[in-house]
């Protein structure tokens, strides 16, 4: 039997409760219930919409925000926004539907560049529509990147520090770290933090030419919020999910050094948790694919986690999802690791196309810590 070793370390950030909405469906359940039965990795595809190149398309399936927010003050909002809204409330009713009375709630969310459609279609309306130039202004806040947090802080009254953090693939990363980060200077006592992305012929088109041509490559969307605060918060009384231990996000010093930065990135969170090598006993990795950066991410791992670890695939079931899959990432770790050993460690990385690498470690909470 596998021996899992704790330690008395200060994690990043501890977890409450998340929401998710994948291509899998609503809540993290039907995404569970595919990777652990190895099911259809066709689920929530469609066959290729018109102008899209021909790759495949997943979205999230009969996703209506009205049915979770109401009509009013969402018809003008774009589909990243009212992902990360919905998302978001279903976080917050995990702990009650809001942050609780006298403590201030901050908002931090992960983007690419933010919503593609609206920037696009805003830019196109100022070309081709009549002088002199009728665009609606409604629409122009849709092209902002920081609308979804905005927007997600204006409904759920989160007063504190909003901020987006654009970094791809690796987004969600960054948020976990400018999370802990606002925590632990008090600029909020709660934190909502996570990332979402939604599918679109502009960002499909925007994928690079080898993610395309990489058999079985799916344009996904995605939306995942975590009701986080900092650990040892004793006026905090909230039910508690798990800690994420440490995180680290990195450059790459070049394309043939991305698989050595990753690694030291490993031990890097290794080291912050004062884990062994040998203690991680699952990792979601952000690709696994026949790609390079899938190849290095498999390489990383080989030589800095040490032993049999347990790989949780989700790429083959969501897609890419842009900046949501770091967050996709840690969902589906907490879920799983909840089916693990007490005290058992789940390792999260990612790679992106210009050069970051990140890693990060993830324990759920006992009852005794």
């Amino acid at each position: 039997m596998t021996e899992i070793v704790t330690t008395s370390v200060v994690p990043a950030v501890r977890i409450h409760g998340f929401g998710i909405l994948t291509p899998a469906g609503t809540g993290i359940e039907p995404l569970s219930e595919l990777v652990s039965s190895s099911g259809d990795p066709q689920v929530g595809e469609s066959a290729t919409p018109d102008l899209y190149p021909p790759i495949g398309v997943r979205t999230v399936p009969d996703f209506e925000p009205r049915e979770h927010l109401g009509r009013k003050g969402i018809g003008s909002l774009d589909r990243t926004t009212t992902l990360a809204l919905v998302a978001a409330k279903f976080a917050l009713d995990t702990i009650g539907g809001a942050v609780p009375e006298g403590f201030v709630g901050g908002m931090v969310v992960g983007t690419t560049t933010g919503s593609l459609p609206a920037m696009f279609e805003y830019c196109r309306d100022t070309i081709v529509e009549d002088r002199p130039y009728l665009v609606n202004p409604i629409k122009f806040p849709n092209t902002i990147m920081n609308s979804a947090a905005g927007q997600t802080a204006i409904r759920w009254g989160l007063e504190g520090v909003n901020a987006t953090v654009a970094g791809g693939r690796v987004a969600a990363f960054q948020a976990l770290r400018y999370a802990a980060n606002s925590l632990r200077q008090d600029r909020a006592d709660v934190m909502l933090v996570g990332a979402a992305e939604e599918a679109s012929a502009y960002r499909a088109w925007t994928q690079p030419v080898e993610d395309r041509d990489t058999p079985g490559f799916a344009i996904g969307e995605a939306a995942a919020m975590f009701v986080a605060s900092l650990p040892g918060h004793a006026d905090i009384d909230l039910p508690v999910l798990g800690d994420v231990l440490a995180v680290r996000v990195r450059s790459a010093a070049s394309d043939e050094s991305v698989a050595d930065d990753l690694a030291r990135c490993i031990a890097e969170v290794l080291a912050e948790a004062q884990l062994p090598v040998d203690a991680v006993h699952l990792h979601t990795p952000g690709l696994t694919d026949e790609s390079t950066h899938a190849a290095a991410e498999r390489a990383a791992v080989a030589a800095s986690a040490g032993g049999a670890v347990e790989t949780i695939a989700i790429d083959r079931f969501v897609g890419m999802c842009g900046a949501a899959h770091g967050a996709i990432q840690l969902a589906v770790t907490l879920d799983r690791l909840a089916q693990a050993p007490a005290g058992a460690v789940g390792l999260l990385t990612g790679v992106t196309t210009d050069g970051l690498v990140a890693a990060a470690l993830v324990r759920l909470v006992s009852d005794q810590q």
